[in-house]
């Protein structure tokens, strides 16, 4: 291990790098001014907080204005203990900002760089130096020889609706007279938050499911099933050896089983709203 504050641009220092680029994908973040932190302890590995714009040694935002930050600790004598030390930190950084009511985005939703070996080897040698692609979350390299990163910016998309199927669309919504339920209402803002999580699909997905799960309608099922279960409750209720909160449990989840799943209810929703419709070939 090498000494405390010692600069990991160092190239003299021998071993591995470990690298770790990520974002608090909100307003909040480090309140620093500083372009590097030292996160170092008195007995333990260098490690410092930097922004990214200070990746290939350009560049001086300080670490609270950076939409990008990275985590680099140097001094690992091989490959393996690297690539361990990562999970280590990883794990520390993710620790530390949910304590302070954060989050962090390890850039696996991208953008991501991809350029192809064959270009980074032709920069390389146009250049004379290591170049590597900023994959997301950790990389190692040797710290003697520490390549220049390259990567693709924030991509911004959207789309308009013209004015002419847009007035065509709210001509058709306003001669349907019946009102929406407070149902379908509730379920608009669903969607209306599904649309407001950026970039996060899992966010989203989560909430268009909600949207989904709002607008079903559970049915009972055949009176023969009914009857199945309704034996099953008798059953677990008069089971005395089985601890009463299990009991309460078990009777409860019995109870929900009296209707159909959400499974076919919301199959049946489906084909009632959208008959016909196909999505990649598929009903």
């Amino acid at each position: 291990m090498v000494a405390r504050g010692s600069s990991v641009n160092d190239q003299s220092i021998s071993g591995y790098t470990v690298r770790i680029r990520f974002r608090i994908p909100t307003r909040d973040g480090v309140g620093s001014e500083r372009t590097e932190l030292d996160l170092s302890q008195e007995s333990g590995p260098a490690i410092v907080l930097k922004s990214a714009e200070s990746d290939n040694n350009t560049g001086s935002t300080p670490i609270k204005n950076s939409g990008w930050l990275l985590l680099e600790s140097h001094g690992w004598e091989t490959a393996t203990e690297a690539e361990k030390a990562s999970g280590r930190i990883i794990d520390a950084l993710r620790r530390s900002l949910a304590y302070h009511h954060m989050g962090a985005d390890l850039g696996d939703r991208g953008p991501k760089s991809g350029f192809s070996q064959v270009f980074l080897s032709d920069c390389s040698n146009a250049t004379g130096e290591s170049i590597a692609n900023d994959i997301p979350g950790w990389m190692i390299f040797p710290t003697s020889s520490r390549p220049k990163i390259v990567r693709i910016g924030d991509i911004g998309a959207y789309r308009t609706v013209t004015e002419e199927r847009f007035k065509t669309t709210f001509a058709a919504a306003f001669d349907c007279e019946k009102p929406m339920s407070a149902t379908e209402r509730t379920a608009f803002e669903l969607y209306t938050c599904a649309h407001s999580v950026g970039t996060v699909q899992e966010a989203r997905f989560a909430l268009l499911f909600a949207t989904l799960e709002v607008l079903i309608e559970t049915l009972p099922r055949s009176e023969s099933a009914r009857n199945h279960v309704d034996q099953l409750i008798k059953l677990t209720e008069d089971n005395v050896d089985i601890e009463p909160s299990d009991r309460r449990s078990l009777v409860g989840t019995l109870e929900w089983m009296r209707n159909h799943s959400i499974r076919q209810s919301g199959r049946r929703l489906v084909e009632a709203r959208l008959p016909g419709w196909m999505h990649n070939g598929k009903t």
